[in-house]
This record gives structure tokens, C-alpha cells and sequence, in this order.
């Protein structure tokens, strides 16, 4: 059995020859759909940052404080949490 698999793409389609090829591709689709999310977000995430830090260091606390927590939205990790909530805590010592 022969299956044509189309993508969401309309120049691109592949061929498979059975299942366990099929779901290798779909894997990957997965796979590559769930990596471009964080790489989305952690481009973001890092723009908040910067320019928070920028306005911090303009002295603008209010649009600094905006910006770390709008970096909030794009934390995918602990670490990336902890990190907005210690920029909020240095706009707010400031």
C-alpha cells in the first residue's frame, strides 16, 4: 500500500510505503511544530527582557515593569520563571 502524505504546505508531499514510515514522519512534524513554539517564545521572552533592562537603565521603572512581566507569557521553564520574577523584584528595589 501506497500512502501520499500531504503537508501543510502545498509544495510539499512524501510518499510512504507503510505505516511505521508514516508515523516517523508524523513524529517529526510533531516534533518540529513543538520546537518552533519555544524557539518563538524564547525569542520573545528574551525582547521583553531586553527591553526591560533598557528601560531600567533609562531610569523608566513602570514600562521596565511591564516588560519583565510580559516575559512571564513566554516562560516555558522553572528557570526562565525565576529569572522574571528576580527582574521584577530588581525594578521594584529600584
Amino acid at each position: 500500500m501506497i500512502v501520499v502524505l500531504h503537508c501543510w504546505h502545498k509544495f510539499h508531499s512524501w510518499t510512504f510505503q507503510d505505516s511505521e514510515e508514516i508515523d516517523d514522519c508524523l513524529k517529526s512534524m510533531v516534533y518540529l511544530v513543538f520546537v518552533s513554539e519555544v524557539c518563538l517564545s524564547a525569542v520573545c521572552r528574551r525582547g521583553h527582557d531586553d527591553l526591560g533592562d533598557h528601560y531600567l537603565d533609562c531610569g523608566d521603572l513602570a514600562n521596565a515593569l511591564k516588560c519583565y512581566s510580559r516575559a512571564r507569557d513566554y516562560c516555558t521553564t522553572a528557570r526562565h520563571l525565576v529569572n522574571m520574577c528576580l527582574n521584577v523584584i530588581k525594578v521594584l528595589l529600584s
